[in-house]
């Protein structure tokens, strides 16, 4: 409600998450659900933060990173089921360790996050945001950014190139 493009990005993340259980033979719903509300815990941020098109303090970006925390925070008080909970603290995560909030690597980084992880910066890449200063990109540079990556080569990186039809 307080800021439209997180609300849009949040669908798109749980539509791509559904589309990836599809593909994977996973729980599509909960990964629809877990999609939805893996930002949750922006609603802890202040407006000049989650709103702003300006680049962020040292102590701005702090406090944008803590979502995930809050997130996870958040979700485990309304007793939400582990593989949400998981999907939110993981979404930021990177298969070579230079994620946050832990900096997991490949081996540790579960399956439900890498599903986060790919399906957010995909939403992130193709949307007008305020911090890519309403540029986009289109589905193929973006699918071609997240393969050349480091931080995304993965099966799942593959299976969700190879099997997207968005």
């Amino acid at each position: 409600m307080r800021d439209p493009r997180t609300g849009d990005h949040s669908l798109l993340v749980a539509y791509y998450s559904y589309k990836m259980g599809q593909i994977l033979n996973l729980n599509k719903e909960q990964l629809f659900l877990a999609g939805l509300l893996h930002d949750i815990g922006k609603i802890e941020m202040s407006d000049e933060v989650l709103k702003t098109d300006k680049k962020l303090s040292k102590v701005e970006r702090k406090q944008l990173k803590n979502h995930v925390l809050q997130g996870v925070f958040l979700l485990s008080e309304m007793e939400f089921d582990s593989n949400i909970i998981e999907f939110c603290s993981q979404h930021h995560e990177r298969i070579d360790g230079s994620g946050y909030p832990l900096g997991i690597k490949h081996g540790k980084l579960s399956l439900i996050g890498r599903i986060a992880n790919v399906t957010d910066v995909f939403s992130a890449l193709t949307a007008k945001r305020k911090y890519n200063h309403d540029d986009s990109y289109s589905t193929l540079e973006s699918l071609k950014l997240m393969e050349a990556s480091t931080g995304f080569r993965s099966r799942c990186t593959l299976r969700f190139i190879n099997g997207s039809s968005v």
